[in-house]
């Protein structure tokens, strides 16, 4: 599934449950895990992303740590001043909702605590 983010490639959606497991199976693994939002501000759209992130260092004491975002998600979308409701944007295009979801990229996650 990363891999294909990585590739750009549409990932099937997962459940909240799926989710969840995956998390807590990465946090056992000692990677400490935080949630992060984002907002992306363009001319006609805004969107409120969350994500998942957790702290990565090359594994050398004193060297810098930082935090990688993984597996974002559209949290509200804004098209014209109009917010759309959750049915209308799980009813966009899949070409549509994966190129609203690359505009993570251009946004900076801050952690939620």
């Amino acid at each position: 599934m990363r891999a294909m983010a990585k590739l750009g490639l549409a990932q099937p959606p997962r459940s909240h449950g799926e989710e969840i497991a995956d998390l807590l199976h990465r946090h056992k693994k000692g990677k400490p895990m935080t949630y992060g939002t984002a907002t992306y501000q363009g001319e006609e759209i805004e969107v409120d992303f969350s994500a998942v992130g957790e702290r990565v260092d090359y594994g050398v004491p004193r060297y810098p740590r930082w935090t990688e975002w993984t597996n974002p998600r559209i949290e509200e979308v804004r098209i014209l001043g109009v917010t759309l409701t959750p049915d209308e944007e799980k009813a966009l295009p899949a070409r549509l909702r994966t190129e609203i979801l690359r505009l993570a990229d251009e946004v900076q996650f801050e952690t939620s605590d």
